[in-house]
């Protein structure tokens, strides 16, 4: 124990690394006998309340960080199980612990953050399932409340037992330690003394500083963190759009790439005199659906001849939506694909286009084609569909 004494922080490394494994011990317990709670807050709440706020903080942090390796979905929960720690500090730093209805209010409180926060985060992730959708049926099947109310209160409803499990088995941890040694729990910085708790109290009633230093330094924390959080969180943000536009656009790329080595550029005026009617023009077509189909973010593949009046549809393949336009039609030309009309006329290489109209959002490729004598005489495109590029970034940004 003399040893800790001296080296107070090495004792608190180890009671956060104590209560790392009980969170993952208990959490994987709950998972193989498939028990309806989480219980990887238990150790939080421990190192919380014995430690204060930043063991309660790393403990929930690296808890869910190790639990991601195999269920990835869980690190969406980390700042969920960090904020139960935080709570969980607050209470036992005011001796709120030792009360009846101070528990009370830990669970309460603990089961918003869990339960009430948490059930946001499937909500506005894509691809994220939340863990009571049978109970969110049964209660939207009331026809009492909307489906979003019945989310959050099937979640509150769920996270209850959970949390109240949870608090009793840490206060219980933390009344077996003997008070002595409780002490050795908490990280001290460097060269810097803890103090009673009797001059804390004179500090405070003080009236020589208005704002106390202390207070001074936690408003400059919050404020410059919350601006480097902004700014990373919007530099992230469209990052992440920038890469999955790219990442589209290749796509699109690739698939009216392959779409234009599969026609032959030399019968094109062929085709649009007899109006399709060639065994060469349907095995065109046939080799084109199949490319359609391949991918299920192509939205449409199409071949055109780009002229004065506006598209000739040589190739359109049908969707379940809408009906692909029959050979030698005249559309005009759409509004997005009107600054390249020139390059279009030239037969030159365009870069991918997006556009949000009548046909949705998409970004479009277009490769042409040439006849053996290096002539454009049409325009493979491909769209690719871009709608779920909202939902894919709300989904990073939480």
């Amino acid at each position: 124990m003399d040893l800790f004494k001296k080296r107070s922080n090495l004792s608190a490394a180890l009671m956060c690394c104590l209560c790392i494994g009980i969170n993952l011990l208990l959490n994987s317990f709950a998972t193989l006998f498939k028990f309806p709670l989480y219980l990887d807050s238990v150790g939080t709440m421990t190192a919380a309340m014995l430690g204060g706020y930043l063991p309660g903080v790393l403990v929930g942090f690296f808890t869910n960080t190790f639990i991601s390796i195999a269920v990835p979905s869980s690190v969406y929960y980390r700042s969920i199980n960090v904020l139960i720690g935080l709570i969980a500090a607050f209470f036992a730093e005011k001796k709120l612990h030792k009360k009846a209805f101070g528990v009370a209010a830990m669970v309460i409180s603990t089961t918003l953050a869990g339960g009430g926060l948490g059930s946001l985060i499937p909500w506005f992730v894509e691809g994220l399932n939340p863990d009571t959708e049978v109970f969110t049926g049964a209660i939207f099947g009331t026809g009492k409340v909307s489906f979003f109310l019945s989310h959050v209160l099937s979640a509150l409803l769920t996270d209850f037992p959970d949390k109240l499990i949870t608090c009793i088995m840490a206060i219980a941890i933390i009344r077996i330690i003997p008070d002595r040694y409780k002490e050795l729990f908490s990280f001290k910085m460097w060269m810097q003394n803890a103090t009673a708790d009797a001059e804390d109290s004179e500090r405070e009633r003080s009236g020589v500083r208005v704002i106390s230093l202390r207070t001074k330094v936690l408003i400059l924390f919050v404020f410059s963190l919350t601006i480097v959080a902004l700014a990373n969180s919007a530099i992230g943000v469209n990052v992440h759009r920038k890469t999955v536009t790219e990442e589209k656009a290749k796509l699109a790329g690739e698939i009216a790439n392959l779409a234009s080595e599969m026609i032959n550029g030399d019968r094109v005026d062929e085709y649009l005199q007899r109006k399709g009617d060639l065994d060469d023009y349907r095995y065109t077509k046939e080799i084109l659906e199949k490319i359609y189909r391949s991918s299920g973010e192509i939205a449409y593949l199409y071949v055109y001849r780009v002229e004065a009046e506006g598209n000739r549809v040589v190739f359109d393949i049908d969707t379940e939506d809408v009906p692909g336009k029959e050979i030698g039609t005249l559309i005009p030309l759409e509004s997005a694909f009107k600054p390249y009309f020139l390059d279009f006329m030239e037969g030159k290489r365009v870069d991918p286009i997006v556009s949000n109209d009548r046909y949705g959002y998409l970004i479009t490729a277009a490769t042409p084609v040439y006849d053996s004598s290096m002539r454009c005489v049409c325009y493979a495109f491909a769209d690719v569909n871009m709608e779920k590029l909202h939902a894919s970034t709300m989904s990073f940004f939480v």
